[in-house]
């Protein structure tokens, strides 16, 4: 039998869901006539990450709370869980579709220095814990990341979304500082500490959020792409 604990990671990503959902309607923004582009641009990146989840998931680096879930399992993984890289996903693209919408003048600053500073970070962290290959999650995260970075600094087309994808992505912590706070602090998601490098802000790895720059950005690249194929496709 279902109890109201079993519920609280679904109802957590409902919540998150909720506003950006409702907002979407907003006639500046108009996000729900982008519907069709936006999934894509969800989906093919959710496959690699909800892959990613169940590979470490299976070496137990993470684990989940039974009480906290409704029981049903995908590849292994709670359903909530595949659930997190549709909603998640969605709310940050629309946060940055609202950013696109009421400052166009963000993607006249076309510059890398975003990247840049992205990936320095990344290599300043991962440096700072002396390559540590005995930690095999943060290793893996974080080449995984700096490499997802690399290659769209050397794409010239997406330059000019650099600046409107960091701006979004520092919003975005904010509620996803929270959500994953809710998540690791109950806990929902249980960590192995034998895996990562022992720096939390608070109760969350930092090494989450080095995988959701490299998962947003994947989400923001498609997204660029799918809008841009289909504004050739009108002219």
């Amino acid at each position: 039998m279902i109890s109201i604990e079993n519920t609280f990671y679904l109802l957590i990503l409902l919540a998150s869901l909720s506003g950006p959902l409702l907002l979407s309607f907003d006639k500046k923004v108009a996000f729900f006539s982008k519907f069709k582009l936006t999934w894509p641009a969800i989906l093919w990146p959710a496959i690699l990450y909800i892959g990613w989840d169940a590979l470490f998931t299976n070496m137990s680096v993470w684990s989940f709370a039974d009480k906290y879930t409704l029981g049903l399992t995908l590849i292994g993984l709670p359903i909530e869980e595949v659930l997190f890289f549709f909603i998640i996903p969605y709310c940050s693209i629309f946060v940055y579709e609202v950013y696109k919408s009421y400052f166009p003048g963000l993607l006249n600053a076309q510059s890398k220095l975003t990247g840049y500073i992205a990936l320095m970070l990344i290599t300043i962290f991962f440096v700072y814990r002396g390559f540590p290959f005995n930690q095999l999650y943060t290793s893996w995260v974080s080449l995984s990341t700096l490499a997802i970075v690399a290659v769209l600094l050397s794409q010239a087309s997406f330059t000019r979304y650099w600046v409107l994808f960091g701006l979004t992505y520092l919003t975005v912590l904010i509620p996803k500082f929270i959500v994953n706070g809710i998540l690791t602090s109950l806990p929902i998601v249980i960590y192995n500490d034998s895996y990562f490098s022992g720096i939390r802000l608070f109760s969350i790895p930092f090494e989450d959020f080095i995988y959701f720059l490299g998962l947003f950005l994947l989400n923001i690249r498609f997204y660029e792409y799918y809008l841009r194929r289909r504004t050739q496709k009108e002219q």
